[in-house]
C-alpha cells in the first residue's frame, strides 16, 4: 500500500531531483471534459517520457502531502468536498497515466479513497446563514442587505455555482420555493439545468432545461443538446444543433460540425462540410467576441491538415490551440513533421490586422500581468500597452514610445504570442541589440525601429 512514510520519502526524493532541474508543469492543466477528435499525434522521445514520469511522481507526492496536511490542520466544511473530490480525481487520472506498476496504481488509489472518506468524516456542514456570510460576493451582500430570504438565496445560489453546483441547485430550489422575482422562472431553471449538466446528470439537466422551453418557447439553449448527447440520444442533439445553427448559435454551430465530421450519426459523415461548419463556429465566436475554448482551434488545425492539405493554416490554427492551453497541440507542433518548421506568422499578422484587437483580446488571458484589456476597449485601432502606443491599420501595426525598452518588452511578448516552438528563442535573442535603424526579419515578418524625434516608431509587416 501506499503510506504516509512512502509518500514522504517519494517527496525528498523527488525534490532531490527537481534541483538537478527536472521540472514540468504539464499535469497542472485542467483537463478538457469533451474531445470532438482521437489525439494522435503524441510522439514523445525518450527523454521527454521520463521527465514527464519525473513530473508524474512529484505531483503525486506534492498533491499526497498537501491532502494530509488539509487533513491535519484545516477545518474543512462539507460545501468543500467537491472541490477534493475534484483534486482526488486528477491524482487519480495522473496516476493512470503509467501502467507499469497496476498493483502501485491501485494502491495508491485506495489510500485516496481512504483520504476523502476522512475528509467527509471531518466535514461540517454550514447553515444558510453561515454560507450566506462566507461565499456571498461583497456586490450582492450589498444589494441584498434589505431583501428577503428568496433574493439572498438565489444570490447565494449564484455565487455557489464554482465553489459546490450541488448547493448551488438546493438554493436556487429554494428561491423558487420562496417565489423569488429578481428573474424570470426560466433563467432560473436554466440555472439549474446547467449546474446538473456540470455534474453529469443528464436527465435531470433535460428536465430542467425543457421546462426552461416551456416557460418561454423562444429562448434557445445549445446546452440542452449537450444534456441529451451526454444521455446518449444523439439524434436529438443532432436536431437541437441544427436548429441552433439556423440561429447563428456559435456553440451550436460548432457542436453540427462536430456531428458532420466525426459522423457521429450513421449516414451523415461529410468531413468537408464537418470542417466548414467549425469555420462558421470560429467566425461567430470572434463575431460575437465570445472566448472560445481550444477546442475549436484544434478541429481546425486537423482539417487543414487532414482534409484541405494546407499544412500552413493548420499549423496557425494548431498554434492557437497550443496558446489556450491544449497540450496535444502542443505536441503536434513540435514533433509532427509536416509541420514542424513551417511558418504561420503571416495569418496571425492578417489576423490582427483584420480584427484589429483579435490577437490581444482572445489570447492575452495568460498575457494579463502585461497587458491591460480596458487600454483598447474604446477604440479599436489605437490603444495603449504599458506607455507603449499600439496602431493598426490596413498593413501592419506600429508601436510607438519614448521608452525603448518598454517597447521591446511588448515586441517580446507579442513574440511569445506568434512564436510558441523552438523558433521563440532564437527570435526574442534578436533584440537584445535592438536600437534606432534595426531591421529584423523572423519567420515571415518584418520589423524595423526608427526614430522621430524622441519617439521610437516600431512597424510590423509581413514579408512578402
Amino acid at each position: 500500500m501506499f503510506g504516509i512514510q512512502e509518500i514522504r520519502k517519494i517527496f525528498i526524493l523527488v525534490l532531490f531531483l527537481v534541483t538537478f532541474g527536472v521540472l514540468l508543469d504539464i499535469f497542472l492543466v485542467e483537463r478538457p471534459t469533451i474531445m470532438t477528435e482521437n489525439k494522435k499525434y503524441a510522439i514523445i522521445d525518450d527523454d521527454q517520457k521520463e521527465n514527464e514520469n519525473m513530473a508524474r511522481i512529484l505531483y503525486i507526492s506534492l498533491e499526497f502531502n498537501s491532502l494530509i496536511e488539509d487533513i491535519n490542520t484545516k477545518n474543512i466544511t462539507s460545501e468543500q468536498l467537491p472541490y477534493y473530490k475534484q483534486r482526488i480525481e486528477n491524482i487519480k487520472y495522473v496516476i493512470d497515466k503509467d501502467d507499469n506498476d497496476l498493483s502501485w496504481n491501485e494502491g495508491a488509489k485506495q489510500e485516496l479513497d481512504a483520504i476523502f472518506l476522512k475528509l467527509q468524516s471531518q466535514s461540517k456542514e454550514l447553515s444558510f446563514e453561515e454560507l450566506y456570510e462566507k461565499y456571498i460576493s461583497i456586490e450582492h451582500k450589498e444589494y441584498c442587505k434589505d431583501k428577503d430570504k428568496d433574493s439572498k438565496a438565489y444570490y447565494l445560489a449564484k455565487d455557489l455555482e464554482k465553489i459546490n453546483p450541488e448547493l448551488s441547485i438546493k438554493y436556487y430550489k429554494l428561491s423558487l420555493e420562496l417565489n423569488t422575482q429578481e428573474v424570470v422562472k426560466w433563467a432560473i431553471f436554466e440555472a439549474i439545468g446547467y449546474q446538473y449538466l456540470i455534474l453529469e446528470d443528464f436527465e435531470q439537466s433535460i428536465y430542467w432545461y425543457e421546462l426552461a422551453t416551456k416557460e418561454e418557447e423562444d429562448i434557445y439553449n445549445c446546452n440542452l443538446g449537450l444534456a441529451y448527447e451526454g444521455a446518449s440520444d444523439y439524434k436529438m442533439a443532432f436536431d437541437i444543433f441544427e436548429k441552433g445553427y439556423k440561429l447563428h448559435d456559435s456553440c451550436a454551430t460548432h457542436q453540427l460540425g462536430t456531428y458532420y465530421y466525426n459522423g457521429i450519426l450513421d449516414g451523415i459523415q461529410d468531413k468537408n462540410k464537418g470542417g466548414q461548419i467549425w469555420l462558421e463556429a470560429y467566425e461567430l465566436y470572434k463575431k460575437y467576441d465570445l472566448n472560445y475554448n481550444a477546442e475549436i482551434t484544434y478541429n481546425l488545425g486537423i482539417y487543414y491538415m487532414d482534409i484541405l492539405k494546407n499544412y500552413e493554416k493548420g499549423r496557425y490554427f494548431f498554434a492557437i490551440s497550443a496558446l489556450l492551453g491544449d497540450r496535444d497541440s502542443q505536441d503536434i507542433l513540435i514533433n509532427d513533421s509536416k509541420l514542424y518548421s513551417l511558418d504561420m506568422s503571416k495569418y496571425f499578422l492578417d489576423e490582427i490586422v483584420k480584427n484589429k484587437k483579435f490577437l490581444y483580446q482572445e489570447l492575452i488571458s495568460r498575457y494579463r500581468i502585461i497587458y491591460d484589456e480596458k487600454a483598447f476597449l474604446d477604440n479599436q485601432n489605437e490603444y495603449e500597452i504599458d506607455n507603449v502606443k499600439v496602431s493598426i491599420n490596413e498593413n501592419k501595426i506600429l508601436l510607438l514610445s519614448t521608452d525603448k525598452d518598454k517597447l521591446r518588452d511588448v515586441i517580446k511578448s507579442m513574440i511569445d504570442i506568434i512564436y510558441i516552438d523552438i523558433y521563440k528563442e532564437e527570435a526574442k535573442n534578436k533584440f537584445e541589440y535592438f536600437g534606432e535603424g534595426t531591421q529584423i526579419n523572423i519567420r515571415g515578418l518584418s520589423i524595423d525601429l526608427s526614430k522621430e524625434d524622441k519617439t521610437f516608431v516600431c512597424e510590423i509587416k509581413a514579408l512578402k
